[in-house]
């Protein structure tokens, strides 16, 4: 499979029986590992109590819920086959996923704001109806991500682009058929306090929404926050 120069992958999973499955997933890490120092491998685990009373889990509480993210990050040259056959073999394993729902972006990296921390926040974005995925992303690569530039405090903020067409290829190999997005936005935090000093700031979160609602219909996004299942551990 041939693409971008960087790649990223960013999996969204959603259980048939609702439980996280951390053990299974963190599994999951180190095997990818072994396969490649190429790729960045990690797990993220929902924790659904995190936006409770925050403006932006009021805005997506209706999206659809994922009980973890899975992300693969900037593998140079592409996608192998071997890192995807790997992949789709150990979704095979779990009987827990719910393949109708669960979801997959692959595209390019931006890198908005640098930094690494292992509490992360990853919405899935999708567009208005009335607004193509060029001019989505364009705005969202230009007037939004400066707005991210200027949050106080911040520790990390990137976006993941989604390219259609690997996208679709790797949604037929995982045989995952959840919602299509345009984009993934992704930010890090130290630890909760730095989480809520960020997300539970009135003055910076109305001045992000108002933006976001030019570009991002929030019904039809979707959140997964918690912690670098490995980093947890560590």
């Amino acid at each position: 499979m041939t693409g971008p120069e960087f790649v990223t992958v960013e999996l969204f999973l959603a259980s048939s029986d609702r439980s996280p499955h951390a053990a299974e997933l963190a599994e999951w890490t180190s095997a990818v590992a072994d396969l490649s120092t190429a790729a960045d491998a990690r797990v993220v685990v929902h924790d659904a109590t995190a936006l409770g009373g925050l403006a932006h889990g009021d805005e997506t509480g209706s999206a659809p819920s994922f009980v973890a993210l899975l992300q693969l990050r900037q593998l140079p040259n592409g996608l192998s086959a071997q890192i995807l056959a790997a992949l789709a073999a150990a979704l095979d394993q779990w009987p827990w996923l719910d393949r109708e729902r669960s979801t997959v972006v692959v595209g390019p990296e931006l890198v908005v704001v640098p930094g690494e921390e292992p509490l992360l926040l990853a919405m899935a974005l999708r567009r208005w109806d009335a607004m193509s995925r060029a001019e989505f992303q364009r705005y969202w690569s230009t007037n939004h991500a400066e707005l991210g530039r200027q949050v106080p405090g911040s520790q990390g903020y990137r976006q993941v682009h989604t390219d259609a067409e690997l996208t679709n290829q790797v949604r037929g190999i995982l045989g995952v058929n959840g919602p299509d997005y345009d984009g993934v936005a992704i930010a890090c935090y130290a630890d909760q306090a730095a989480f809520l000093g960020i997300m539970a700031n009135e003055a910076v979160v109305q001045r992000l929404l108002e933006d976001e609602r030019k570009f991002i219909d929030h019904s039809a996004a979707a959140m997964v926050v918690g912690y670098d299942v490995d980093k947890q551990r560590t």
